[in-house]
């Protein structure tokens, strides 16, 4: 049985009305698939901007549109390069975990004619489409989104191979140049709704999941997904979605903890992987470019011994950091310390931004890491 409770907050400078409604563990998989296709419904009634964030520890986050003004909760999004940003509290926040629903209205105002005017409406038409948001999504479950036979890869293999290879040259002449990330482009035509595309994604991602039964499933990642809305400017102005193992930081009271994640290997060939000398050393790299960025935020910092984070596809080398965070440190201040990580870019960051910028100039403000 489902019990609602109801707790306004009014404390300024937040203005939330909040409800968290109870749930039977059993009934999680219900839940995170309605939430989806209502995230869906208001995408396709009002257009307004969707962000999706689901942790390693299976919590999500849904957030419809965005507030006028930062409060408790915000997203923060940044470019690559470092040189955009965007930070906004969505309008209304869905977050689910193993034991409620919580609900969370920080602005009402919608377009085209659809509002939310409290959280005893919101609540009550959640409850009552419960069953019928879920009976629509499994319509398309195998529904094919893209058509692989019209795959384009940028760069093709010749010039990517051909900017490896420069890659080499410069690590020979420069010892100071020591890694660098080149990475590939896929583009599948389609005849579907840009928003069809990302929900429908989403919705394969999950089914996926359920499908995995070992110990190493894919839920051990990250899930992200960016709707823009049409006001949106660039760089934010397209949709995304990423999945990804790796937490860029968390903070937990003064606590930051944060990790190398580098230096990778097949499951089935991943037995000598801490042995690897190549692999070994892309982890230290990352390691203490890490703990280059944040020792000036910290009062003291601890490495942690060197294990291996087995998925369900690959197994990555991790090396653990914690440390005790000084008192007037934020997560802002963290996030533009750390992002972006030379495991996504390179190192020395500086030389690796130019390199490939270069010689594998693609689209790579999408490519992310994700922190809580």
């Amino acid at each position: 049985m489902l019990k609602t409770i109801i707790n306004l907050l009014n404390q300024k400078p937040i203005t939330c009305q909040r409800t968290k409604i109870e749930i039977n563990t059993k009934e999680k998989d219900l839940y995170h698939n309605t939430l989806l296709n209502l995230a869906y419904f208001f995408r396709t009634q009002t257009k307004e901007r969707i962000t999706i964030f689901r942790t390693k520890t299976d919590i999500w986050h849904i957030g419809i549109g965005a507030a006028q003004q930062l409060q408790e909760f915000s997203f923060v999004l940044k470019t690559i390069d470092n040189k955009h940003s965007l930070q906004y509290t969505p309008k209304i926040l869905f977050v689910l975990n193993n034991k409620n629903l919580e609900i969370n209205v920080y602005e009402t105002s919608f377009i085209n004619g659809v509002e939310i005017s409290t959280i005893y409406q919101l609540s009550a038409f959640l409850l009552a489409n419960l069953n019928s948001f879920t009976d629509n999504a499994n319509a398309e479950e195998k529904k094919y989104l893209v058509d692989l036979k019209e795959l384009e890869l940028i760069p093709s293999f010749e010039e990517f191979d051909k900017s490896v290879n420069t890659a080499q040259e410069f690590f020979t002449q420069d010892k100071n140049f020591s890694k660098v990330v080149l990475s590939r482009m896929c583009k599948f035509p389609h005849t579907h709704d840009k928003d069809e595309i990302i929900f429908g994604i989403l919705k394969n991602r999950v089914l996926h999941e359920k499908s995995l039964t070992s110990d190493n499933s894919i839920k051990s990642n990250y899930i992200f997904a960016f709707i823009a809305n049409d006001n949106d400017l660039s760089p934010f102005d397209e949709n995304f979605i990423s999945f990804t193992p790796e937490t860029l930081f968390a903070i937990k009271g003064n606590k930051l903890y944060t990790e190398a994640l580098a230096g990778s290997a097949v499951p089935y060939q991943d037995e000598n992987l801490l042995c690897d000398n190549k692999n070994f050393e892309e982890n230290r790299i990352v390691a203490q470019s890490i703990v280059d960025d944040v020792k000036d935020l910290c009062l003291a910092l601890a490495v942690k011994p060197t294990i291996l984070r087995k998925l369900a596809y690959i197994t990555h080398i991790l090396t653990p950091i914690e440390g005790n965070l000084k008192d007037a440190t934020n997560a802002i201040d963290i996030l533009n310390a750390l992002y972006p990580t030379p495991a996504i870019l390179g190192y020395p960051k500086n030389i690796a931004n130019s390199f490939i910028n270069k010689f594998n100039n693609i689209e790579k403000n999408y490519f992310l890491e994700l922190w809580e």
